[in-house]
């Protein structure tokens, strides 16, 4: 088996999982994924049109606006979740893990929200632990001296490539993992004898992966006797891949694309009226227009005039487009709850909280996740586990309980993937429907959004 072969798993998920990112990544990635494949691919968002050369299919592209609503979906969302304050609890004396989780600077808070992030766009995501680089058989006072401690990476799906079961004491556990760290180095992960780390990196003359290093780390001076790696899905820790949330949302935003696409190309060519002449010596298939160029003919029955159509025709596009945008906002909110779309105001009321949200359980596989890798971090800190009670990560779930009707709410996420509504009228949305804290302020609420909501003006 080679380094770089991928799982079944991912090799069905992977341009899913693209596909969501350049949507993400707004109209420029788009445009310039579609550009640099010429429109001739399968995958293109807007396709060539038959006949069209380089120049007419750039202008095509370049005049389609591109609404984002996969992007502005995931930053309302977040801005729900983490909206109010999670509830960390470590024992005394741990507290720098919350200031500093990644050995980067980032804050446990933050470090959950880009795990959320990446689980509602893509259903999956991952988080090591390790330790940095240092001398060898450090005892725990030198650790403390360098700064050396156990720390949280995070990793995309598609980074994830690779990974093997085998049965350790009545026990099915992971064995072997492959994470793709850039496009030429691979960490492999082993557990046989204890954890290993194989470093792969490409060599450049034969183009094969070869070994560079091979590192074991020791725990309270004893190899671990498990992976430390926390799989991340929409149900939880599970290592199958599961369909992307926004799935469905990200197809619909593409096919809203391409009607905007469609429908600013028949502009274009409808909008711009077209010269016509009869009767006129034309020298060398020039007519110059304009009051500095005169039009001479001789012929007294020579006629001119400028050919505009109507365009109804473009009706139809626009009321597509305007159909995909209610329905994106739909799709949107379903994420809210599985039963949605059947239910009326008042039964959503009456129920207080929506048991069957999609969005509830991705936020509950990110506390399960986030907790569990502290307290891996802590355990291989202090060479002992600490009790399960004094580790814990836990997100608001004011979200879960809202007055807001469907109807209310399906308006507001449109409004939010539109680019429409200021920033401090969705803040009153949110406490107004009681998805976040009543008594947040708004100055509160700016200060402890851990991602900046984008759509929001």
């Amino acid at each position: 088996m080679k380094i770089t072969d991928r799982h079944s798993e991912v090799s069905k998920r992977i341009w899913q999982w693209e596909r969501i990112r350049l949507l993400s990544e707004g109209s420029d990635a788009v445009k310039e994924y579609d550009l640099s494949t010429g429109g001739r691919s399968q995958t293109n968002f807007i396709f060539r049109l038959a006949g069209q050369d380089d120049a007419s299919y750039l202008a095509y592209v370049q005049r389609a606006p591109f609404y984002n609503a996969v992007a502005n979906t995931v930053k309302m969302y977040k801005g729900m979740v983490f909206g109010t304050p999670p509830q960390i609890v470590v024992p005394d004396g741990d507290t720098w893990f919350i200031d500093d989780y990644d050995y980067r600077g980032t804050t446990l808070q933050s470090f959950a929200a880009q795990v959320f992030d990446t689980v509602i766009k893509y259903g999956r995501a991952g988080v090591l632990i390790d330790l940095p680089e240092s001398p060898e058989n450090l005892t725990r006072a030198e650790a403390e001296v360098y700064g050396v401690r156990p720390y949280a990476t995070l990793y995309q799906p598609w980074q994830i490539t690779n990974w093997e079961y085998a049965r350790v004491k009545g026990r099915v556990v992971i064995s072997r993992l492959v994470i793709q760290e850039t496009e030429t180095r691979y960490k492999e992960l082993v557990l046989s004898d204890g954890y290993s780390i194989i470093i792969w990196e490409k060599i450049k003359k034969t183009n094969d992966y070869e070994v560079v290093k091979v590192v074991s780390p020791l725990m309270n001076g004893e190899p671990l006797r498990f992976i430390p790696f926390v799989p991340v899905s929409v149900y939880g820790e599970d290592w199958q891949t599961s369909r992307p949330p926004l799935l469905d949302l990200a197809d619909m935003a593409v096919s809203h694309y391409r009607t905007m696409a469609d429908l600013e190309h028949g502009r274009f060519f409808l909008g711009v009226p077209t010269p016509v002449f009869a009767g006129f010596d034309i020298q060398d298939d020039i007519i110059r227009l304009g009051s500095t160029d005169g039009i001479v003919t001789s012929d007294p029955n020579a006629k001119w005039g400028f050919l505009e159509l109507s365009g109804t025709g473009l009706q139809y596009l626009e009321n597509a487009a305007k159909q995909k945008e209610q329905l994106m906002a739909e799709l949107g909110a379903s994420l809210l709850s599985a039963e949605f779309a059947g239910e009326s105001g008042e039964a959503l009321q009456l129920r207080g909280k929506v048991s069957t949200s999609i969005l509830a359980s991705i936020a509950k596989g990110v506390e399960e996740a986030i907790s569990g890798a502290l307290w891996l971090c802590l355990s291989w800190y202090h060479g002992k586990e600490p009790n399960r009670s004094d580790v814990s990560f836990a997100l608001s779930d004011d979200y879960l309980t809202t007055k807001l009707t469907p109807q209310e709410l399906v308006a507001l996420i449109q409004a939010v993937q539109s680019g429409q509504l200021p920033r401090y009228d969705f803040y009153r949305a949110l406490v107004r429907g009681k998805i976040i804290a009543q008594d947040r302020s708004f100055e509160e609420y700016q200060e402890e959004t851990t991602t900046p909501l984008g759509v929001i003006k």
